[in-house]
């Protein structure tokens, strides 16, 4: 299966993480739910109780995946150390307020 083809979800998850700024999930929930009718659920941080060892790893992974030109197609490519400390930094903070930084959303469900 294609990094970009997946099955239709069962049930949507909304993780609550950082700073959401107003966000209000019950609602954006309520509203695919309609649309979709696929029942959603709201859980606490997906971070929460991860080791330091699992931490590295998630933040690697996610540094892979940030965005670096949104005007072009994305491709993976290696991160620098910099922005791997920077996803660990973010990871271990539940406020953390991510600014200005796009991911490539279908690689980081």
């Amino acid at each position: 299966m294609s990094d970009f083809i997946h099955p239709i979800p069962s049930r949507i998850y909304f993780y609550e993480e950082g700073d959401l700024d107003g966000l209000n999930f019950p609602e954006l929930g309520r509203y695919l739910e309609e649309k979709t009718r696929i029942p959603f659920r709201i859980r606490g941080n997906i971070y929460e109780g991860l080791s330091e060892k699992r931490i590295g790893e998630v933040a690697q992974r996610i540094a892979r995946i940030k965005v670096k030109d949104p005007g072009k197609r994305y491709a993976e490519g290696t991160p620098f150390q910099a922005e791997v400390d920077y996803e660990k930094r973010r990871i271990r903070d539940p406020q953390w307020n991510i600014i200005g930084i796009l991911y490539e959303g279908v690689l980081y469900q």
